[in-house]
């Protein structure tokens, strides 16, 4: 079997692409229909929340209603963005394919993300990325958190050391918890305030892993 230098594990929002105008549009659709409401989110309220698990999304998004109401209008509106991003996917940040391809011919690739079940999926049938990476998982099909997603996929892929690329706060202590260092995409949607190297585009990542 093929063994690979280094696993290097990504965070997707921010990250990878940015795919916020058209989840602002699938929410939108969505909302309009069940609710009557009129552009609802903005590409703004979908970046703050990027990176949050589910129950905070709802909470931060649909404050005046319950907890209950919360949860059911976000998994509508997730489900809905899932069948629509796989679509019309999203904007990779520039050179993301040429990176991953050449990074994914000696290193082990994955994908650990705090969205909705399907999402990576969608990513994956919009721009056609699958290819390059060997794993991936998500809060929406575990319920963990990140940093706990990431021993998972660490263990079920017998990887004893990895890196994680992600660029919020929430990323950085999912590494912490997990214990791999982490790389700081300071080109994405947030801050940190630790992190072990820290790249200001995506193409940094083939100077760090050549």
């Amino acid at each position: 079997m093929e063994t690979k230098d280094t696993c290097i594990i990504f965070d997707m929002d921010g990250t990878l692409w940015d795919a916020s105008a058209n989840i602002a549009a699938a929410y939108n659709e969505y909302l309009q229909e069940k609710k009557g409401w009129n552009d609802y989110c903005s590409e703004h309220d979908l970046r703050a929340v990027a990176g949050m698990e589910i129950a905070e999304i709802a909470r931060a998004l649909f404050p005046q209603l319950s907890e209950q109401e919360q949860m059911d209008l976000t998994m509508g509106c997730m489900a809905h963005e899932n069948d629509y991003l796989s679509v019309h996917g999203g904007v990779l940040y520039p050179d993301v394919e040429q990176v991953l391809k050449k990074l994914s011919a000696r290193h082990t690739l994955m994908i650990v993300t705090n969205a909705a079940d399907g999402y990576v999926d969608a990513m994956f049938s919009a721009h056609h990325l699958r290819q390059y990476f060997t794993d991936f998982e998500t809060h929406g099909r575990t319920g963990l958190s990140k940093g706990e997603n990431i021993a998972l996929i660490m263990s079920r892929n017998d990887i004893a050391d990895a890196w994680y690329v992600g660029d919020t706060l929430k990323d950085q202590q999912a590494c912490e918890a997990a214990g791999v260092p982490f790389i700081y995409a300071a080109y994405g949607f947030g801050e940190a305030s630790r992190w072990q190297t820290r790249i200001e585009q995506f193409h940094d990542l083939l100077t760090l892993f050549d």
